[in-house]
């Protein structure tokens, strides 16, 4: 079985408002929170960002590249 490389944040109230609020102002936009000892966002060539981007319309979901934390 795969690692985890991946769980919820957990954010306090005001950690939540402030998400939220960040959202209200990108247009529908939806942010993903990951905490620091989780994830970090994947360095990608161009080659590679075409490549998530034919899977997201061929699967029609959005695709996140991190990098897990080891």
């Amino acid at each position: 079985m795969p690692a985890k490389i991946w769980t919820l944040s957990h954010l306090s109230e005001e950690q939540e408002r402030l998400l939220k609020e960040a959202e209200a102002t990108m247009g529908g936009k939806l942010l993903l929170a990951y905490g620091p000892d989780q994830v970090e966002a994947a360095q990608l060539d161009q080659s590679q960002l075409e490549r998530i981007h034919a899977l997201e319309e061929k699967l029609g979901v959005a695709v996140v590249a991190v990098e897990p934390r080891r």
